[in-house]
């Protein structure tokens, strides 16, 4: 610990803005974002300050950077979508594909519901359960790998498709919904 000083601090903000690449990138490595710059000198300066507070050592040296040397967290620039393009959308006239699934209706399901398109795409029949609370879907969010209960509104499950065979493959189920996410 003794190492970690205040100019070892900088030498890592200094890597992290131009050397550092991302793990998952073996292929193609691209410089980190300046989000994840941010977080990874976030997590240091927490480590840090639990090393001060076990008096591992007598200052954290991330206290020492100034203010033009740390990396900040551009702001958000995302769009969100507000009632009247909600309603701008159901009041567009679409039609279903040759499966019977029609695409703007995933879309507004996943708008009432909150949920990820990888996940929509995942679920099946058998993940609806309803409880003394309401009718909602028990699964495993494929980014995050979490159990999640979400719990499903009237309107959400007035357009849940119609479902056929129940009993349809898992492979027919992904062939299905690629062609489908191939066609919007």
């Amino acid at each position: 610990m003794r190492d970690v000083s205040e100019a070892w601090v900088r030498g890592f903000v200094k890597y992290l803005k131009n050397d550092a690449v991302g793990v998952f990138m073996k292929h193609n490595p691209k410089k980190l974002g300046r989000i994840t710059q941010n977080k990874l000198l976030v997590v240091l300066c927490v480590a840090l300050n639990r090393a001060k507070a076990e008096r591992m050592i007598l200052v954290n040296p991330c206290l020492m950077l100034g203010k033009g040397e740390r990396i900040s967290a551009k702001p958000s620039t995302r769009t969100f979508l507000e009632a009247d393009d909600v309603r701008k959308l159901v009041e567009t006239e679409c039609v279903g594909d040759r499966h019977g699934y029609d695409i703007k209706n995933g879309f507004l399901f996943s708008v009432l519901t909150g949920l990820r398109w990888s996940d929509l795409i995942r679920l099946r029949p058998c993940d609806l359960a309803q409880d003394a609370h309401g009718v909602h879907f028990n699964f495993k969010m494929k980014k995050t790998g979490d159990e999640l209960r979400t719990y499903i509104g009237k309107q959400a499950l007035a357009l849940l498709p119609e479902q056929k065979n129940a009993n349809i493959s898992r492979s027919e189920e992904r062939r299905v919904g690629k062609e489908r996410r191939s066609r919007w």
